[in-house]
């Protein structure tokens, strides 16, 4: 009996994946379909001329204006990809009367804006000309304190009363910014390339999931049975496959492949023919799965 029921549960869920399946798609299509024609003037400039005359067309012109405003901003987002703005610290003891700028920086991957980067930065007091970093939300793995030594160096304490004052170095704040924003996109689209990788080998399941342990077993494009990134960079990736040979790659910020190795576990002998597929082409690290199948 209870094997029945598990078969029938089994059975019930593969009838629920195929059943939500085309309806996901449906409203993926119904949301573009929309995203379309209230993007476009005719019907926002229709809209107008129709809200003195029908009551309903005002809600559909709210709903017009809202899709107007939203592509507007994703418009900024797109072709700015930095915001700066100004707050105040309401601490009452903070420095510089409180006074703060703020950066926003957007990064879009595949057509979808990940959560916006934010840059806080202040001076120590009224009377200095330098900036400092506040507060951010700027993941580890980027190394800020490194790029704020660079493009934000601040004078060092000067010891004794009658010692010189030495000049303030020269701060770039532009620099840093764009230095930054270069490195959280890279950021986003090794992360990124790692998915892509796993799509294209077949391996649908997330990493360490049921269906991952399955596609483990039986494999999947050129017999790759895993992809894995092993840092939050994603500048190394491990790589498995159906026969126990396992390498390493080593991605460079720019998404190119710098180095490989693999082996096979059994004797530990490197697998040339494999490192050379993986070093082939234009060594971009999105055509990896493809160079393997090759």
């Amino acid at each position: 009996m209870r094997e029945q029921s598990e078969q029938e549960l089994q059975s019930t869920n593969h009838v629920a994946h195929l059943t939500l399946q085309p309806v996901s798609k449906l409203e993926t299509r119904r949301s573009v379909l929309s995203t379309t024609l209230l993007s476009s003037r005719n019907t926002l400039t229709r809209l107008q001329r129709a809200k003195s005359k029908s009551p309903s067309a005002s809600t559909a012109l709210a709903v017009a204006q809202n899709q107007h405003n939203h592509n507007l901003e994703n418009l900024h987002r797109t072709c700015a990809g930095v915001t700066a703005f100004r707050v105040k610290d309401p601490d009452p003891f903070a420095v510089d009367n409180g006074k703060i700028l703020g950066v926003r920086i957007d990064v879009s991957v595949n057509g979808v804006f990940v959560p916006p980067y934010y840059l806080l930065l202040n001076r120590a007091s009224p009377e200095s000309p330098s900036l400092r970093i506040h507060k951010h939300t700027i993941p580890p793995c980027v190394g800020l304190a490194e790029l704020e030594a660079r493009y934000l160096p601040r004078r060092n304490a000067v010891e004794g009363v009658d010692a010189p004052l030495k000049p303030a170095p020269e701060q770039n704040l532009q620099k840093l910014v764009r230095v930054l924003r270069r490195e959280l996109v890279g950021h986003h689209l090794r992360v990124s390339a790692v998915e892509k990788l796993r799509g294209d080998a077949g391996l649908s399941g997330k990493e360490g999931s049921e269906s991952d342990d399955e596609e483990e077993e039986e494999g999947g494009k050129a017999g790759i049975t895993g992809i894995a990134a092993l840092d939050i960079d994603g500048r190394e990736i491990e790589i498995k496959w159906a026969d126990g040979t396992s390498g390493r790659v080593w991605i460079s910020k720019a998404g190119v492949v710098e180095k490989a190795v693999v082996k096979a576990v059994e004797t530990g002998a490197r697998r040339r023919d494999l490192e050379r597929k993986i070093l082939g082409g234009d060594r971009r690290v999105e055509g990896l799965v493809d160079r393997l199948a090759s």
